[in-house]
């Protein structure tokens, strides 16, 4: 499956994955930005939830949509105080739509860039 850089704002990346949901990826001072171009207000979404964790294992979070502040077209999960020199996972769980899976593995921050991984 392949993944599509689209251009995002200023200050951001935007990824459309293969199944057609969009991602905007921005880094602010100690905190990484997700946006997930989805309806946050759909009760289907409400179990939904992503957890970004370094490879190391010092860092893991857990940001459910529900918890995450609704944008125009979807809902931004902020996750704080990350470690800029580190890489990460980025695990979606679908809740009960469907299995969890990564978008991004052992990607270093500073390249980050969201690829659908097969399981």
């Amino acid at each position: 499956m392949s993944n599509e850089e689209i251009k995002g704002t200023a200050g951001q990346k935007s990824f459309k994955l293969s199944t057609g949901r969009v991602f905007n990826i921005k880094v602010k001072s100690n905190n990484l930005d997700i946006t997930i171009h989805c309806d946050p207000d759909d009760p289907d979404n409400a179990d939904d939830s992503a957890t970004l964790e370094s490879t190391d294992g010092s860092y893991k979070q857990t940001v459910r949509w529900a918890d995450g502040e609704s944008v125009d077209g979807g809902v931004t999960l902020t996750f704080k105080r990350i470690e800029a020199d580190k890489s990460y996972n980025l695990l979606i769980d679908p809740g009960k739509d469907g299995d969890p899976f990564y978008v991004a593995k052992n990607v270093p921050l500073s390249q980050a860039k969201l690829q659908e991984m097969q399981s």
